[in-house]
């Protein structure tokens, strides 16, 4: 629980960002033109701040910046030097879940846990935001599809920062994007049979 708290620590700022970007492009567009839909604006302002997140435990290279006494201000990126790859389904999902990452015993159902829930949660609502504010993905097989190209991008920004790409990822992030597509049509459902009751 405490690495998961851990991680959206670290995404919580960059969601801000998102966020703040977010209202950025809705003040310009309504300078321009009048806002019609608001729930969609109102989406794609949350789809924004969610990438930011995405980005953030993903593609974003960790960094440290700040003032030392001898040299004075400092900014440092911090990229990986191995890169690894693994194209065996189900591979690293076993290997973490016997202990063969190289964490201590105590330790290794939390990682192998935290691994699985970070892969579903973290691209969840990619699955539900991208029918949402677009008509193009509303099957899906066009959100997958979508997802997935989305999911092997990341996966290969990856590799060339020096962090791993790995099948498995792919997969578990396949799986939460189409959960993400479930609780879309749930709430789509939802919101249709309220809105024909009250009327």
């Amino acid at each position: 629980m405490r690495l998961i708290l851990h991680y959206i620590r670290d995404m919580s700022w960059y969601v801000v960002i998102g966020f703040i970007i977010g209202l950025i492009r809705l003040a310009f567009r309504h300078k321009r033109h009048k806002i019609k839909d608001k729930k969609h604006e109102i989406l794609i302002i949350l789809f924004i701040a969610y990438l930011a997140g995405l980005a953030s435990q993903t593609i974003i290279p960790r960094f440290d910046f700040g003032v030392a006494s001898n040299t004075g201000f400092y900014f440092h990126v911090n990229i990986g030097s191995i890169r690894h790859i693994n194209l065996i389904p189900f591979r690293t999902i076993a290997q973490q879940f016997a202990g063969e990452i190289g964490v201590n015993a105590k330790d290794i159902a939390s990682v192998a846990a935290l691994n699985l829930a970070a892969n579903l949660l973290l691209f969840f609502p990619l699955g539900f935001f991208l029918p949402a504010i677009g008509d193009k993905f509303t099957s899906f097989k066009r959100t997958i599809l979508a997802g997935v190209s989305i999911v092997v991008l990341i996966e290969t920004i990856q590799f060339f920062i020096g962090r791993s790409t790995d099948i498995d990822d792919v997969l578990l992030n396949t799986v939460g994007i189409a959960v993400g597509y479930g609780i879309y049509k749930g709430v789509k459902f939802l919101f249709h049979r309220l809105h024909h009751r009250d009327t």
